[in-house]
């Protein structure tokens, strides 16, 4: 379903792709919830369907949704809950995905927006989790900017972004002393 919601988008067929890919979600959801990374693909689709329609909130809204799934994955893979570790092509197209997402989130809502930050933190977790931990600095460390100017440097989600990037720069004792 989500490969014929994608051919139906690349040839302008939306209203097609849009019931093909809210089906992939759908028996996604069934077979592996609505919450895992699997299902994320169709959430993501469905978004860039939206956004080829000019339906920037909707497809905003999907990226969201997709954004918060990877989210909730990373921060079990981190920490050691997740039951198995994430594929070479699942993180590829976590990659992909997160990385378009913030050229969008860019593009619409700016470069200083909070859910811009947030997508350079996800994104920053990812190649984190994936072993490139340059990128993943670079990422973070955009993030903590976007944060603290937008939240300030005392609020818990700048904290937590604060710790990310202490931990891996090599300096979690740091921020854990603040």
């Amino acid at each position: 379903r989500r490969n014929f919601g994608k051919l139906y988008a690349s040839q302008g067929r939306y209203e097609e792709a849009l019931r093909q890919l809210a089906d992939d979600v759908y028996y996604s959801s069934l077979m592996v919830g609505p919450e895992h990374i699997d299902t994320s693909g169709g959430y993501y689709q469905l978004g860039n369907v939206f956004y080829s329609m000019n339906k920037i909130e909707s497809a905003l809204a999907m990226y969201d949704k997709v954004v918060d799934i990877w989210y909730k994955c990373l921060a079990a893979l981190m920490s050691k809950e997740a039951r198995q570790p994430l594929s070479e092509s699942k993180g590829s197209a976590g990659v992909e995905m997160l990385t378009l997402i913030l050229k969008r989130r860019e593009e619409c809502a700016g470069e200083t927006y909070i859910s811009t930050g947030e997508a350079h933190y996800i994104l920053g977790l990812l190649h984190q989790y994936c072993g490139d931990p340059k990128v993943a600095q670079t990422h973070i460390r955009t993030a903590l900017g976007i944060y603290e100017n937008q939240l300030g440097p005392q609020h818990h989600s700048t904290k937590d972004v604060a710790r990310a990037l202490a931990q891996l720069e090599g300096g979690a004792e740091l921020v854990a002393a603040a």
